[in-house]
This record gives C-alpha cells, sequence and structure tokens, in this order.
C-alpha cells in the first residue's frame, strides 16, 4: 500500500483518539482506583480484579484471543493479540509491554488527595499507579482501538502482554517466558514504561540495558 494512503490512516485515527480522549481516560480512571498492589501483605484479589479490567478493555479496543495467564503462584498476565494484515502478510508483529500492578502509596497522610481517587490537577492527574503503568497500558489500547476503529485493521500483527508483578522485580517472568516462548514470539518489543523528558514533549528510548543492584558496605574508625 502507497505510503501516502497510511498516512491518511494514521491521520484518521489521530482524529478519532482526539474525539475519544474522554473515553479514554474515563477507562484509565476506572482502572487507577483498583489498588493492584503486588506487595507482599496487600490483597491479591485487587490484582484478580486489576487483570479482569485489563482484559475487558483489551477485547473492548479489538484485540482476540484475550485471556488471563497464570503461572505457578505468580500474579495474573493478561495476554491478547490482533493479527491478519490483509495488505501485508508478511508484516512483522510487534510484541507490547506494560503492566498492572502498582506500588503501596506509603504515607498515606502526606497525599493531597486520597492515593487511588485520580484527582486533576493543574492538567495533570494525580493517583497511584495512573502513570506507571497504568497509563502505559492505555496507550497501547488507544493506538490500537484508534486504527481499529477507523482503518478496519493494523499495518502490524499486535501481540500484548501486561505484567502483574513487574514493581516487585517480576519474579517469574524469566521462567514465564521460556514456558509461553512460542506464544509470544515477535519481531520487535515495545514498551510504555519509561521516562518521559516533558510534558506534551514525546520521548523514544530506543534500548535498554537491564538493572543491576549491588550493595556496599564500608568500614572506617570513628574518628
Amino acid at each position: 500500500m502507497p505510503s501516502s494512503v497510511w498516512q491518511n490512516k494514521t491521520q484518521a485515527a489521530l482524529r478519532f483518539f482526539e474525539q475519544n480522549r474522554a473515553e479514554f481516560m474515563r477507562e484509565l480512571r476506572e482502572v487507577a482506583r483498583i489498588p493492584s498492589i503486588s506487595f507482599p501483605g496487600y490483597p491479591q484479589q485487587q490484582l484478580e480484579r486489576s487483570a479482569q479490567a485489563v482484559a475487558t478493555a483489551c477485547s473492548r479496543w479489538g484485540l482476540s484471543q484475550v485471556e488471563i495467564l497464570r503461572f505457578e503462584d505468580a500474579y495474573p498476565y493478561v495476554y491478547g493479540e490482533w493479527k491478519g494484515s490483509t495488505d501485508n502478510p508478511d508484516a512483522p508483529t510487534v510484541l507490547l509491554y506494560a503492566h498492572h500492578d502498582v506500588q503501596p502509596p506509603l504515607k498515606e497522610e502526606l497525599w493531597k488527595s486520597p492515593a487511588f481517587e485520580p484527582v486533576e490537577r493543574e492538567g495533570r492527574v494525580y493517583c497511584r499507579g495512573i502513570a506507571d503503568d497504568k497509563a502505559g497500558i492505555w496507550i497501547h489500547l488507544a493506538s490500537i482501538g484508534s486504527w481499529l476503529r477507523t482503518a478496519g485493521e493494523l499495518p502490524v500483527n499486535i501481540k500484548i502482554l501486561i505484567e502483574g508483578e513487574e514493581e516487585i522485580g517480576s519474579p517469574h517472568l524469566e521462567a514465564f517466558l521460556s514456558e509461553h516462548q512460542e506464544k509470544l514470539r515477535c519481531d520487535l518489543l515495545v514498551l510504555t514504561d519509561l521516562s518521559n523528558y516533558d510534558r506534551g514533549v514525546p520521548s523514544l528510548t530506543t534500548s535498554l540495558r537491564g538493572l543491576v543492584v549491588l550493595d556496599v558496605k564500608a568500614k572506617a574508625l570513628d574518628h
């Protein structure tokens, strides 16, 4: 398909997003109200609620084969996909990643508003986990939904994986990926759990090199 046609479809998708921004934000706020804290000592059923809400949204915005994947005693993952580019049967497959678990609110008395009640102040919405990383989920879903509701198809094949234990270090992720390597096989991975340069300024991180934690202990005389 000529590039001009895809440009027109992109513009149509962007217009759809702007026209439906309020609906996407409403959905994001609803999921942000779920205290899906993955740290020990917090109710696991909230992560189940969160996973189910994300799965429902994935289906609503056009993904198929949506399921909640369970692995050992890990918190639930959500998986969905879209396949079938009619114009390019050899289109690449993109795996989209985000996570639905969040950090604890810690000292709630220091919050200006309840930790799990989204409140807008000066153009920003404040709520535990709404940026990290439930907004990341809705970036994926808003993009997919806007394309499918206008163009009727996507330029690439899509798989989406929403993890439930990222905030506690993803202790089961390596084994989970080994178990589901065929299901998750892809040509490219895009994740929406990164920093942003500034409000209104899109940022793109092109490579990640993991995380290393090191404890250093030093002993010295008292004077």
